[in-house]
């Protein structure tokens, strides 16, 4: 005999059969049953065994009411953006803020000294331009030189291997641009006279900071037009270079100019040996 006929039916939500398939007619309310309590059983046991507080990244717990403070603005600029602004002209003589020191160099566009900076006794290199003009000259309207121009290039964003410029003033005429001085360095080729055979890794090191750093001046649109290795400085404690000397430069863009100025008076370009055209992909090499 079936038990199950005897068997009371148990309360559930209604139902009918369709097809021998029993379908749901009405959703009964069910009351939620609690599951196991965290403060008892093995859970407690682990929980108790931890001693330290929730906290966040301050060290105060979450129980604690702290007042919210505001983050730094957006205004402010970072780091790369300050490095990447142009230098503008800065007012006053250059003596007002800076001792000058011994001349490392003179060529035709200027002297170069070093310089200290009164404020924090920083050593940088200070080149003094002359006008080409005489200085009752009225017809001189001239913009800074184009050293100042292509060195806010070459910010934008900041080259690796370039000379950076601080800041530039205006004497009447003339021009004194206050630049990065990497101590200790001195020219790649007296480097090269005094150390004689150099190891082939430090050699390849060497050559591809060069290769690297035409190509970031290509980058940014500029011709430097007078690389060799009186403008080429190697800081002797880092082993890194910085291109000097941007007074024979020019931007890219100016392509008739570069076709008669890419020369050295030392090493001229291949392009004016061979009396090719300018290329824009510039080997300034």
């Amino acid at each position: 005999m079936d038990s199950s006929a005897n068997t009371p039916p148990i309360a559930g939500p209604a139902s009918t059969s369709v097809g021998g398939i029993t379908v749901l007619t009405e959703i009964q309310d069910i009351e939620p049953v609690p599951g196991p309590s965290m403060t008892e059983g093995p859970l407690t046991e682990f929980a108790s065994t931890m001693s330290v507080e929730p906290s966040n990244v301050s060290g105060l717990t979450r129980n604690e009411e702290t007042e919210p403070v505001p983050g730094p603005s957006e205004l402010q600029p970072t780091q790369a953006e300050s490095d990447s602004r142009p230098i503008h002209r800065s007012p006053g003589l250059v003596t007002d803020k800076y001792d000058m020191g011994r001349e490392l160099g003179r060529g035709r566009f200027g002297i170069v000294k070093i310089g200290v900076r009164k404020s924090d006794q920083q050593k940088v290199a200070i080149k003094f331009i002359k006008s080409k003009k005489p200085k009752d000259d009225p017809g001189d309207r001239r913009g800074p030189p184009i050293e100042v121009m292509l060195l806010n290039t070459l910010m934008a964003p900041p080259s690796t291997y370039t000379v950076r410029l601080f800041e530039w003033f205006q004497e009447k005429k003339d021009f004194q641009l206050v630049m990065e001085y990497p101590e200790p360095c001195e020219p790649i080729g007296r480097f090269l006279s005094r150390c004689g055979h150099l190891d082939d890794s430090v050699g390849k090191s060497l050559m591809v900071q060069v290769v690297r750093c035409a190509q970031e001046c290509i980058n940014h649109g500029v011709s430097h037009n007078d690389m060799h290795t009186s403008n080429v400085l190697i800081n002797t404690a880092l082993m890194q270079i910085r291109l000097i000397d941007f007074g024979k430069g020019l931007q890219i863009r100016e392509l008739k100019k570069c076709i008669a100025a890419c020369q050295s008076e030392k090493q001229p370009s291949l392009e004016h040996i061979l009396s090719t055209e300018w290329l824009r992909s510039v080997s300034d090499i």
